[in-house]
């Protein structure tokens, strides 16, 4: 689904375009639809950058086009300058894209796929104006079905072009065509100061019959979007093709990367690269395809580190056909260089490896203690973060982390990640990836679970409620409503998940122990539930959870869920973490104490058992357990079906549904 502030036939555009009133109509639709004011220099930009889009629409063959302004797919915030609906003389449906540009100067940039020009005072890298138009179209066709060439319902074609109003052409805007540029701009050609009219007719060939109108239901009603979970992926995997297709900003990482890494004979310099980016923004697919086209152009020595085991495992299974699954590694191989008592020699050299990818960073432990499974003497220990050892060990190195998504104090964090590159004299680039593959490609209920998880620094809060609305969020009055899902879902796609406030005790001759129990629960003016009992995952099998068939009567929790996603989820909020009405802020169970997290001193009834968690009271857990159900709550592709038992808490997300 694209939304988008302003979208009129063109006919109506020019009018409101020449008595001034298309101004106050595109930021009322802003706010409506993105939930604030724009910034002061993106509303300059239209007065200027509008108009000149209306001298080039001036033909009667565009009256019956629609024109979108400030327009946004479903899988990204990030907004479009212009989109332009119609059909051409074979009566075929046409979408545009435009990205407008005021420069006047460029100049050539060091970075991949950027140029330098005039941002805020001074001159500063920047994303080529034809790859940002060819970002776009990426976005749409690998979140639109109508206007996805792959999909059998494929109807509308898709077509991008820059138009830089204000550009002379040469010497001026020579930058622009450099040989690097060469296939993009034959792609998505750019348009220069002057050339209006030249775009003029380029357009009229491609929209000039019309019909805009009979385009638009296709992409603003669709509730559909194209789904990228690891699953389908792997299930449709073949061996000698590309695991993921990056799109957009991530093919910019990629390219980034790999030139790194060709400029290693060159430089002694490490390099560390950061990627940042919420739940199902593509960050691990950056990761995984930019180690294969390493090891496509002869980097031998990479590692993809994960700490993840109920990603691994899936992982590993995906990759088994290609032969390449020995380059994922556990984080605990980078430790530094020490002896055993019998003189063996274990850990890793400086530099020992070319490449390595951490995939989310936020679950790593600060320090090393183990290197494989031995535990390394207290004498032997480097003092160094783990940050720090894989970038001691590596050349080039990627960090993939979500802040939002550490859930205990003994991981790390960006700052960790700042400080061991300062300390090895790294080079440090950080990317952020806005774009959103879960949670039924909707990058809108994904701002809402962040505005409802932080509401102090997200303020103010929208409604979810939007018929249009991908993602469906439905709140239950009884969790045994999830084990009758359970019982009818006939192809692995539910799980239930919840916090970790049951103790979980190992299984006993190959039968799980009901650990997960409910019993006579009033949650008033709710109603109440008699009863409810299931197992946790198997401890002996949880890195096998996500893809285990019987594993669906398991219920999951934060560490085998995270970095997963499942088509519908099923989450029992217990009382570890609470909305306090009166106070409008989270916190964590009223009367926590710290406890050992064991039988004889365990915490209050629905509390959190979580070990890495045991010793913080109410205070000090909250943040970390607002991260923990801001995980849980985007672990899915098309439903979530929450159960409540705090009343103030339900009552807070009804408000805002």
């Amino acid at each position: 689904m694209i939304i988008a502030a302003y979208c009129q036939p063109v006919s109506v555009f020019r009018a409101e375009v020449q008595n001034k009133t298309w101004i106050s109509k595109l930021r009322s639709g802003y706010i409506k639809h993105f939930g604030g004011n724009p910034s002061p220099n993106e509303a300059s930009s239209w007065s200027t950058s509008h108009p000149e889009i209306e001298k080039i629409l001036t033909d009667p063959s565009f009256d019956d086009c629609q024109i979108m302004l400030e327009a946004q797919t479903s899988i990204t915030k990030k907004r479009i300058d212009v989109l332009l609906l119609g059909k051409n003389a074979n009566n075929e449906m046409q979408l545009v894209v435009i990205e407008l540009k005021a420069w006047s100067v460029v100049k050539s940039s060091s970075v991949p796929d950027h140029v330098q020009t005039i941002l805020g005072g001074g001159y500063r890298d920047t994303l080529h104006p034809a790859i940002q138009a060819e970002e776009y179209s990426n976005l749409i066709q690998h979140s639109e079905p109508a206007c996805d060439p792959t999909n059998k319902a494929f109807q509308i074609a898709t077509t991008s072009f820059a138009y830089l109003h204000n550009m002379p052409g040469p010497p001026t805007s020579d930058s622009l065509f450099h040989q690097e540029f060469t296939l993009v701009n034959n792609n998505i050609p750019s348009f220069l100061a002057g050339e209006g009219q030249n775009l003029a007719i380029t357009l009229q060939g491609i929209i000039g019959n019309g019909g805009g109108s009979s385009v638009l239901p296709f992409i603003s009603n669709s509730g559909q979007y194209i789904s990228r979970n690891l699953a389908t992926i792997a299930a449709k995997n073949m061996p000698g093709t590309p695991l993921f297709n990056l799109i957009g900003r991530q093919v910019t990482i990629n390219r980034q990367i790999q030139a790194h890494l060709n400029n290693l004979s060159a430089s002694q310099q490490k390099q560390v690269v950061i990627i940042r980016g919420g739940p199902g923004s593509g960050k691990t697919a950056v990761g995984i395809q930019s180690i294969l086209a390493a090891i496509s152009n002869g980097q031998s020595q990479v590692a993809f580190c994960a700490r993840n085991a109920g990603f691994v495992a899936p992982l590993r299974l995906m990759l088994r056909r290609t032969g390449l699954s020995p380059f994922i590694k556990y984080p605990f191989v980078f430790s530094s260089p020490f002896q055993t008592k019998s003189g063996n020699p274990c850990g890793s050299q400086n530099n020992s490896f070319d490449y390595v990818v951490v995939d989310e960073a936020h679950r790593l432990p600060i320090k090393i203690t183990k290197y494989n499974s031995w535990t390394i003497p207290h004498t032997k220990l480097s003092g160094l973060t783990t940050a720090e050892e894989i970038i001691r060990c590596s050349r080039v190195s990627v960090f993939i982390i979500d802040e939002n998504q550490v859930v205990n104090p003994q991981v790390v964090n960006m700052n960790t990640i700042l400080n061991a590159a300062t300390n090895q004299n790294a080079n440090v680039t950080t990317f952020d990836l806005e774009y959103q593959f879960r949670c039924g490609g909707s990058s809108n209920y994904v701002k809402w679970v962040e505005s409802m998880m932080y509401p102090n620094t997200n303020n103010p809060n929208f409604k979810l409620s939007n018929p249009s609305e991908p993602m469906k969020f439905n709140i239950v009055d009884d969790p045994n409503t999830f084990q009758k899902m359970i019982q009818t879902s006939t192809n692995n796609d539910v799980r239930i998940i919840t916090g970790w406030c049951w103790k979980w005790n190992s299984p006993s001759r190959n039968k799980l122990p009901l650990d997960i129990v409910i019993r006579i629960h009033n949650s008033t003016p709710y109603p109440s539930v008699a009863s409810f009992e299931a197992p946790w995952e198997n401890k002996k099998q949880a890195d096998t959870w996500a893809i285990r068939p019987n594993a669906i009567h398991e219920v999951g929790c934060i560490y085998t869920i995270q970095g997963l996603d499942f088509d519908r989820i099923c989450l029992i909020w217990p009382l570890d973490l609470q909305w306090n009405l009166k106070k409008s802020i989270w916190t964590g169970f009223p009367s926590r104490t710290q406890h050992k997290a064991t039988t004889k001193n365990p915490p209050n009834e629905f509390d959190n058992w979580d070990p890495d968690l045991k010793h913080l009271d109410a205070l000090a857990i909250t943040p970390f357990l607002q991260n923990v159900y801001n995980v849980l709550l985007t672990r899915a592709n098309a439903e979530i079906f929450v159960y409540f038992m705090d009343a103030a808490t339900r009552s807070y997300f009804e408000k805002w549904l």
